[in-house]
């Protein structure tokens, strides 16, 4: 009978989780109502002073959106909350999925089930979206809180996003079976793996980090502790897949317990799109200037100038003066570096080169994932002392000056001559474009994390020259870097060339 009893224990718990949220949503919808139906004029008078002293204390950098909510690392105790527009459709239906969500039994396969569906309705819903700066106008609600998501989301739903990441790293743990023989995963269907392995969630972890308002909350609750965590936990995997990939027989199991070619494909591919979700998130956390404030991060520019400033933008805005403050270091370097989040990224660039030279399948996409990778560690570096310290400490120096010559000339030392042929002399691939390009603009990007890492550090230039980083690797890069950009203008004026040449003649 204590079984039975137990049994029907839980049967009314998961049938009444959607009560639960149902109650949630009515009482959400009679507070709202009873704030507005008490005086409107009070609450016009104090909204109207909140906003102004919003606008007076908020000044800060407008990028990734909501000057108005607060500046880039401001304290999110000093923040107003966010909470979704009953009257807005979209925004309301995905309150009521963060409802049931928050009404479901903790650990539950219906908990599971509603993060799903909360999750795809997020993300469809806000898929597009990009705060634009504010200046602290927006429509508080009687309570001080914003109405609205036009520049950041509710606390509890980004508490919910970082213990959600905590859940995932258990999920995936478990799916990959990791051991010390590398055991085989274990499926339970064609997207076991994928949902294992939370992308939905780390999906919507971009979205929400393209505000600054968001930003600042993630920070403090912790979620660049449980994204390195998952990050590393995918790495271990993609380190084992890229070293057996080399021994594996084409179709064969190669004597791993790794599976068949096509599961160590299908590995590979939701393992990468992890590390490219999460490379995404410390990218908006590192790099918000650049990718959400200026036209320059559109560009995909960087603060070339000497001084570290940014550089002139199509809008006419000069480039830092000489002598100029250098850019503050970004508030997300030292938790990430508290959390070994830069010696994740070092190391997920060594791995991204491990397979796009080993015959895995995926070598396009880690070449592209590279690419991400590098420029998220350029914006770690940038302004950052303890940043360049960090990575020296991790061996990223010696990785990046690797990425120089490897990449860019074909050799891991630039030292052995091509037969027939001299050190760094220029291919056929770098006059026709293609890979050899993509080649040499990933050598350029580790060119310009060294440049950033060196920057008024001595130990690290020191460290930089004995590593050869300004030998035989740059000048063979330079020089195919030049004849690659020669090639490209003939092609791309070739007919006026042509003509050019017949009035000559």
């Amino acid at each position: 009978r204590l079984e039975a009893s137990r049994g029907l224990d839980d049967h009314r718990g998961a049938m009444d989780f959607f009560k639960k949220g149902l109650s949630k949503l009515s009482a959400a919808a009679e507070s709202a109502a009873a704030q507005a139906r008490a005086g409107v004029s009070g609450a016009s008078t104090s909204s109207s002073a909140r906003d102004s002293s919003s606008r007076a204390g908020n000044s800060g950098p407008a990028g990734g959106g909501g000057s108005g909510l607060g500046p880039e690392g401001a304290d999110p105790a000093s923040l107003r909350d966010v909470r979704f527009n009953d009257r807005d459709p979209n925004e309301s239906h995905v309150q009521f999925l963060w409802t049931v969500f928050e009404g479901a039994p903790e650990a539950s396969q219906q908990q599971d089930e509603a993060l799903e569906s909360f999750l795809e309705g997020f993300n469809a819903c806000f898929d597009g979206w990009f705060p634009p700066p504010s200046d602290g106008s927006n429509g508080a609600g009687g309570d001080g809180t914003i109405v609205g998501c036009a520049d950041g989301h509710p606390t509890a739903v980004l508490r919910g996003l970082v213990s959600s990441l905590h859940r995932a790293h258990a999920k995936l743990e478990a799916a990959l079976a990791l051991g010390a023989s590398g055991a085989q995963i274990r499926t339970d269907g064609p997207n076991a793996l994928q949902r294992a392995a939370g992308l939905a969630l780390l999906n919507a972890c971009v979205v929400a980090t393209r505000s600054a308002h968001n930003r600042a909350w993630l920070i403090r609750l912790g979620l660049l502790d449980a994204l390195t965590a998952l990050l590393k936990l995918a790495m271990h995997r993609l380190n084992v897949l890229g070293n057996l990939a080399a021994m594996r027989q084409p179709g064969g199991r190669g004597g791993s317990s790794m599976g068949t070619a096509a599961e160590v494909a299908a590995q590979l591919g939701v393992l990468e799109l992890l590390c490219a979700h999460g490379a995404s998130v410390l990218s908006n956390f590192l790099d918000a200037d650049l990718r959400f404030g200026s036209i320059a991060g559109g560009l995909g520019l960087s603060d070339m100038s000497d001084d570290g400033g940014a550089v002139a933008d199509r809008t006419g805005t000069p480039a830092a003066a000489p002598g100029a403050r250098p850019a503050p270091e970004s508030p997300a370097v030292k938790p990430l570096l508290e959390c070994g989040g830069l010696t994740a990224l070092v190391e997920m660039i060594r791995i991204q080169r491990l397979l796009h030279r080993a015959p895995t399948g995926s070598e396009a996409a880690a070449r592209s994932l590279e690419g991400l990778l590098l420029r998220t560690l350029c914006a770690a570096l940038a302004g950052s002392a303890a940043a360049q310290h960090s990575l020296r400490g991790a061996g990223g120096l010696e990785m990046l000056i690797e990425g120089i010559g490897v990449d860019a000339t074909g050799t891991h030392d630039a030292g052995p001559a091509p037969p027939g042929g001299r050190a760094g002399e220029v291919t056929d691939g770098d006059l026709n474009g293609g890979d050899a390009f993509e080649a040499l603009e990933l050598g350029a990007l580790a060119l310009d994390a060294v440049r950033r890492a060196v920057r008024r550090n001595g130990q690290n230039a020191k460290r930089a020259i004995d590593a050869g980083a300004f030998g035989p690797r740059l000048v063979a890069m330079l020089r195919r870097a030049a004849v690659a950009s020669a090639a490209s203008l003939v092609r791309d004026g070739g007919a006026e060339g042509d003509r050019a040449g017949v009035a000559r003649s």
